[in-house]
């Protein structure tokens, strides 16, 4: 029996689309968000997956690339389905992360996605590669004003009670060559900051034992630890929550669904060279 994942936020599409499925014989898993969808996927890979790229926590473009760089996920079928148009900037840049084949939700109804999984898994096709330089990456963030004590590479604390998070950062900042430890609890981040202050630490809002909006008032009154760049990475979009965060020393304020290679990117940026 083939294996499905259906990784989609819209209770709707989920519903209709996996009781396609099932009833064309497919066992099917869903993922509400991409923090789940790649849960599933480090645990049992499916034989396919239908990929939303809106999706909370985690976008759909980040899964991609996690998949892509994951020898064994690389293979694996992706179709995405979205509202986006065929040639939006967003299409382009899942062509550009490693989709298989993309799809308009308008266009394409269950019966046919399950025609497109169907022929997909009967004859696999290569990873579509867009033509050289044809779409770039967004230009690089402004550069900031925290030197580096040491020539060595950036050290990381990332401070998150989700299990996943930590799983896809870890992967995509060992490629980028940080040294990261990792707190569960707002209260272990401090430890760990006292004992061996960091780089730079992304501090999730929302922990354990510490509140991550507390943590950041300790860590910004602490000696050690108070020019040590914090990058809040938190589910909460409040505008009063952001404010009261950036007024309270974060340089960065970023609300998930978000991209791990623009943190990787944010992190370099504030975490100068050595001078």
């Amino acid at each position: 029996m083939p294996r499905i994942l259906i990784a989609e936020d819209d209770q709707f599409v989920t519903n209709i689309c996996s009781g396609k499925f099932r009833s064309e014989g497919f066992e099917v898993v869903i993922a509400p968000d991409g923090s789940a969808a790649i849960g599933i996927l480090e645990k049992d890979r499916p034989d396919a997956i239908v990929l939303d790229l809106m999706l909370p926590v985690l976008d759909g473009i980040s899964v991609l690339r996690f998949i892509r760089s994951h020898p064994e996920l690389r293979a694996l079928p992706v179709i995405v389905l979205s509202n986006s148009t065929y040639f939006s900037g967003l299409a382009q840049s899942a062509w550009t992360a490693g989709a298989t084949n993309f799809l308009n939700k308008s266009d394409y109804g269950p019966e046919d996605l399950v025609k497109e999984v169907r022929k997909l898994l009967a004859h696999p096709k290569p990873k579509p590669q867009p033509p050289p330089g044809a779409w770039n990456e967004p230009p690089p963030l402004p550069k900031g004003t925290y030197i580096k004590s040491d020539p060595g590479p950036i050290r990381v604390i990332v401070a998150d009670d989700d299990k996943v998070i930590h799983s896809v950062l870890g992967f995509f900042m060992e490629q980028a060559n940080f040294t990261v430890r990792w707190a569960f609890d707002g209260q272990r981040a401090l430890e760990l900051g006292e004992t061996d202050p960091p780089d730079i630490m992304v501090l999730d809002g929302q922990m354990p034992k510490l509140d991550g909006f507390e943590l950041l008032k300790l860590w910004q009154c602490h000696p050690k630890l108070a020019a040590i760049p914090v990058i809040m990475l938190t589910a909460q979009k409040d505008e009063a929550r952001k404010a009261d965060a950036i007024e309270t020393g974060a340089v960065e304020y970023l609300t998930k669904p978000f991209s791990p290679e623009r943190l990787v990117a944010m992190i370099r940026q504030y975490v100068g060279p050595r001078v």
